[in-house]
């Protein structure tokens, strides 16, 4: 199995604001950056920092289905 950095993450900007930007932090106060995210445009680049922050609900979700239909 594939492990990963522990959810809840959150989308933030960076303080520095490179160009928009976005990075993807834990949410457990330790401040751990999970990703960065870029894009074509800004719009693009919110979209995906959405969908990764994401990330460790939709998985969970996904093993509570596996446990339903398996």
């Amino acid at each position: 199995m594939t492990t990963f950095t522990p959810g809840p993450w959150r989308r933030n900007k960076p303080p520095h604001e490179r160009n928009g930007i976005y990075g993807i932090d834990k949410v457990d106060g330790s401040k751990q950056l999970v990703a960065d995210i870029y894009g074509h445009t800004h719009k693009q680049i919110e979209d995906n920092a959405r969908l990764i922050a994401a990330a460790p609900d939709m998985y969970q979700a996904l093993v509570n289905a596996h446990q339903v239909l398996a």
